[in-house]
C-alpha cells in the first residue's frame, strides 16, 4: 500500500501539469507515450497466450494513431486504415500461412485496445474547455477504481466475476458506482463545466460503468496469460496497462457523452 500510495503522488501530480500546460502537442505525445508501452505490455501478455504479435509494428502504430488524432478523426482513421494495409501486405512478405491469424491478430489488438481508444484523448482536449473535461475523465475513473478497491476491501462479500478476477465483488463495483458518480458531479460543478446536475450524473454513471468493465476486461486479458500483473513498471500497481484498463473504455464513453452534451464545440 505504501508503493502504491507513493506512486499516486508522483505521477498524478505531473499528470495534473501534462494536462494543465494548455500543450496540446505536449499532451497527444504523452499520451502516446503511455499507449505504446502499455501496448508493449499487452503483446507479452498476448505472447503467453499463445498469439504470435509483432510488437515492431504494433508499438509505432499505436503511437502513429494516438499523435494523428491531434490533427482530428480524418487523419486518425486514415492511420488506421493504412496500418490494416500495410499489416496485411507484411503477412505476405514473411510467407508463414500456418501462423497467419495468430500474428496478425496478436497484432491488432494492442492497436485496437490502447491505441484506438486512447487516441480520444487529444480529440477530447480539444474541446472546448478541454483541459477540464480531461480531468472529469480521469479522477471520475480514478475515484471509480478507489471506490470500488475499499469498499470491495471493508465489504465484499458476493463475488461479481470468480472465474475472471477473484477479488472483484459486487459490493466493491457498487461502491465504485457511487463514487465514479459523485466525482464527476462534484468535478462539473467544481470545474465550471456547465452541465446540469442530471447530466453530469448521467455521464459519470456510464464513465463508472465503462472503468469496471475495463477492469474486468484486462484482469481477462491477464487471465489467459496465467499473470497476476501485467508488468513491473508501477511500483505498488503493476505493470502501466493495470492502470490503463480501466480509462481505455471510460475515454471513448466521456468523449462522446461530452460531444453529445455540447455538440462538440472547439
Amino acid at each position: 500500500m505504501t508503493a502504491r500510495l507513493l506512486s499516486a503522488a508522483i505521477g498524478i501530480p505531473m499528470l495534473l501539469l501534462v494536462v494543465w500546460a494548455d500543450l496540446p502537442w505536449l499532451f497527444a505525445l504523452t499520451v502516446a507515450t503511455l499507449a505504446v508501452l502499455g501496448a508493449w505490455e499487452m503483446c507479452r501478455l498476448l505472447a503467453r497466450s499463445g498469439l504470435q504479435p509483432q510488437p515492431w509494428i504494433a508499438l509505432p502504430w499505436t503511437g502513429a494513431l494516438v499523435v494523428s488524432s491531434q490533427f482530428g478523426s480524418d487523419a486518425m482513421l486514415a492511420v488506421m486504415t493504412g496500418g490494416v494495409l500495410a499489416s496485411l501486405v507484411l503477412l505476405l512478405v514473411r510467407k508463414a500461412p500456418q501462423s497467419t491469424s495468430a500474428r496478425w491478430g496478436g497484432t491488432v489488438a494492442p492497436v485496437l485496445y490502447l491505441g484506438l481508444t486512447l487516441a480520444h484523448a487529444p480529440l477530447l482536449y480539444a474541446l472546448a474547455q478541454g483541459r477540464e473535461w480531461v480531468l472529469l475523465w480521469l479522477f471520475t475513473t480514478f475515484a471509480t477504481d478507489t471506490g470500488a478497491f475499499f469498499v470491495g476491501r471493508l465489504m465484499g462479500r458476493h463475488k461479481m466475476a470468480p472465474s475472471i478476477s477473484p477479488g472483484k465483488t459486487w459490493e466493491g463495483a457498487v461502491g465504485g458506482w457511487i463514487a465514479g458518480v459523485a466525482a464527476a458531479v462534484a468535478l462539473a460543478l467544481v470545474l465550471s463545466l456547465g452541465l446540469l446536475w442530471w447530466k453530469a450524473l448521467a455521464l459519470g454513471g456510464v464513465a463508472a460503468v465503462a472503468a469496471q468493465v475495463g477492469d474486468l476486461v484486462e484482469s481477462l486479458f491477464k487471465r489467459s496469460a496465467q499473470v497476476k500483473e501485467a508488468g513491473s513498471l508501477i511500483p505498488g500497481h503493476g505493470g502501466l496497462l493495470d492502470r490503463l484498463d480501466s480509462v481505455v473504455l471510460t475515454l471513448p464513453v466521456v468523449y462522446y457523452g461530452v460531444v453529445a452534451i455540447t455538440g462538440g464545440m472547439r
